[in-house]
Order: structure tokens, then sequence, then C-alpha cells
């Protein structure tokens, strides 16, 4: 353990030793490691050294393994300050004050240290699961920030998409606010292993200041074994698409041989239509393009279902999260190639080809993209798409040039 991870491991166990033993045991410093509630719960600490980021800040994972129930929660703390120790420090009150909550109501299974628990009813937008949420912290605003306000926002909603296959998982949502230019949301799972980033989040109003916000929350989906094996499936078969086109370079064709090893139709249909756009919307993050969130559903009857959320399609957001993890696997041929075979992808690069400059993208309006489901005819996507288009038009604020965003 170095001596920073040291100095923020003590600074925990103090902070800890302070708060009611019927909650947190008595926490002991053994072998670089908090132990307490009888050997329970283990805390350890990991600081790293970004060049990237600024020296006030300390960049901290602090970790805790728990026996029962099972599972490791990594959670990264920001300390911010321009004395180092004081960054430590104050990266060790992060975590006392946003993580130890939800981390100590589940193990009593009980609200405790300013933690909730959300139901099915009540979950800021988390579906089939359990999870205690802990306070929100405002940092750097000048003026006092509504609570209600954001604590209403659907700040977790596209989590149970996100979710890796495993039982216990611990959230960071952070919201920044870009004063006039509205909120950023990024959310964080399981220490860095699941990102998101929303620029911007369109779920929260603008306030004029700048300034962020941030809370922990502790999820565990109902019925795990099920859940973990589903999410599982749904993996592997993401995985086995990249790898299938890798070796006939279409799409179609692709899904045709997916269906053939077993996946269902279904599935095999939305991992053709939603994978390309995931992994196409990664290949252009560089540009920060603000993508429409949302989406539209064509039904084969020619019907739509507007105002659906990419990210809380699991096939999207699990395609978003294993980009890199299929490129370290040897697949980053297969997976630009399906990157670039998407109508948006190329959309945009016709545009910047055409003259379009990059700044100008970045504030470009979008229409949400159309997803048709399986065996639509071209009857029924015509209807589909004038009905898209007519919403799209009352919808978006009047422009008098011709938009460019049209890809069909």
């Amino acid at each position: 353990m170095s001596s920073e991870a040291s100095i923020v491991l003590h600074r925990l166990c103090e902070e800890l030793q302070q708060l009611d033993r019927k909650i947190v045991g008595t926490p002991q410093v053994v072998d670089d490691a908090i132990v307490t509630l009888d050997g329970n719960l283990r805390i350890s600490v990991i600081v790293h050294t970004d060049a990237e980021i600024h020296p006030a800040i300390a960049h901290c994972h602090v970790i805790a393994e728990l026996q029962q129930p099972p599972g490791t929660l990594d959670a990264c703390v920001m300390g911010i300050n321009q004395n180092r120790q004081l960054a430590l420090a104050d990266a060790a009150g992060s975590w006392v004050e946003l993580v130890a909550g939800p981390l100590f109501s589940l193990l009593h299974n009980q609200s405790v240290l300013q933690a909730k628990k959300l139901d099915a009813d009540n979950l800021y937008g988390i579906s089939g699961a359990d999870a205690y949420v802990g306070p929100l912290r405002f940092r750097m605003f000048d003026k006092p920030v509504d609570v209600n306000v954001v604590n209403e926002s659907p700040m977790l909603d596209c989590v149970a998409a996100m979710a890796e296959p495993s039982d216990l998982h611990l959230v960071k949502v952070t919201l920044e606010s870009k004063g006039a230019e509205g909120w950023v949301r990024n959310i964080e799972m399981d220490g860095h292993i699941a990102n998101h980033a929303d620029r911007p989040w369109r779920d929260l109003a603008a306030v004029r200041q700048s300034g962020v916000a941030s809370r922990f929350a502790v999820v565990r989906f109902d019925n795990s074994a099920a859940w973990i094996a589903e999410r599982q499936r749904l993996d592997d078969a993401i995985r086995r698409f990249v790898e299938l086109y890798l070796e006939v370079a279409d799409t179609h064709v692709a899904a045709d041989r997916l269906r053939a090893e077993g996946i269902d139709e279904k599935l095999a249909h939305q991992i053709r239509e939603l994978v390309p756009i995931a992994l196409g919307r990664n290949l252009l993050a560089g540009l920060e393009i603000a993508f429409p969130p949302d989406y539209i559903r064509l039904r084969a009857d020619g019907s739509i279902v507007p105002n659906l959320m990419l990210m809380s399609e699991p096939v999207f957001a699990r395609a978003s999260i294993l980009d890199w993890r299929l490129r370290e696997a040897g697949l980053g041929d297969a997976v630009k190639g399906l990157a670039t075979s998407g109508a948006e992808f190329n959309a945009i690069n016709n545009a910047l080809n055409g003259g379009t400059s990059a700044e100008a993208l970045k504030n470009a309006m979008m229409m949400p993209l159309l997803v048709s489901d399986a065996n639509v005819s071209q009857a029924a996507f015509q209807r589909g798409l004038q009905q898209a288009q007519a919403i799209w038009e009352k919808q978006r604020p009047s422009r008098p040039q011709k938009p460019w965003w049209k890809f069909w």
C-alpha cells in the first residue's frame, strides 16, 4: 500500500470510529485494510496518480469487500484541496459522507446514515432492483440549488441496462452544471467498469451557475441468479455477433448466424439494429456531439412509439460498455467495421466530408433515430417514417435553415 493510500485508509478508520458502533461496529486497521462487523466488511484503498488530473485532486478508489451478502463494491471518490494532505483527507470524508450510508444500509437491511431505501415504485429510474441511495453532495455552486428538484430527476434511469452480470453494484452519479448550457450527467458503476455520459442531460432544467452534484447508490437486483444468467447471455450474444461480423462483414448475415446458433429472433434483430449505433457513437465521442438520447420504435404494423431512451435498452447500453473489452480481445477491426456501418455514423461522416465543421455538429439538432422491429415491410417503414418526421417537426425548435440530419 502506498503512503498516500495509508493516509486515506487511516483517516477513513478514524472517521468511521466516530459513528454509531451499532451501525459500523469497531473498525480497526489490520494488514493494510479496515476490518469491522466481525470480519464481514473489509475496506482497502488505492490512490491513483493521474497526470491529466489537476494536482489539487486526489483520485481514490475505496474498495469494500463483503462476506454477506458476498460482493465487492468499488467507489471512486475525489478529494479536492490545493494541499495534497487535505485533498486525501477530503477523499476519505467524501466516502464516509456519500458511500457509507448505502453500504451499511445494505449490510443492516435498513436505512442508516442518511441513506434512503428505494423500492420498485421509487427508484429514480432503476427497475427490477432494491437500492439504497446516499445523500446528495453539492460542490462549487455560488448559491444553493433546489435539492428537491435534483432529487426528483431520474438520475439513475439507465443503471439496470448498464449493469454487469453480477449481484451487487455500486453506482456513482455526477451531475455537472454548465450554467446556461445545461447539465452533464456521468454515471460510473463498480469503479470504472461501466461508464456513461450524457452531454447535455435533458432531464434537469439548467441553472444559472456552475457546480457539481454527486451521490452514490448500492443496487441489488431481484432474483439475482436469473438476472445474472440473463445478462451474461446478452453479453455473450453481443460478443458472438461481433465475432461473426469479423468473419462475414455483413450485419444481416451475422444476425442470421446468431439465429441459427439459437439466439431468438427479437434479440438477434435488436443486436443488429443497436450494436452499430452504440459502437459508432463511441467512435465519435471525441467530437462531443450532442446525440439525441431517445429513439423512436417502429412496429411491424407501421405504428411508432416515440420518446424511448437508448441507454435504457440493455443491448445498446451493454454494447457501448463492452466496446473496449472487445477491442482488447482482438476484435478491434470488427468493432470499427460495425461502428462505421451505421446510418448515424455515415450521416455525420458525410456532413464532415461535405464541409460541416465539428464545432457546428456539437450544436446540431438531430432527429431521434428510427429503430425498426423485425419484419417491418417497406410500406410500414414509410408510414412510420412519415409519423416520426411529423412529430419531430412539431417538437424541434423553429429553425430557418434545412437540417442536415437526415440519413434515410
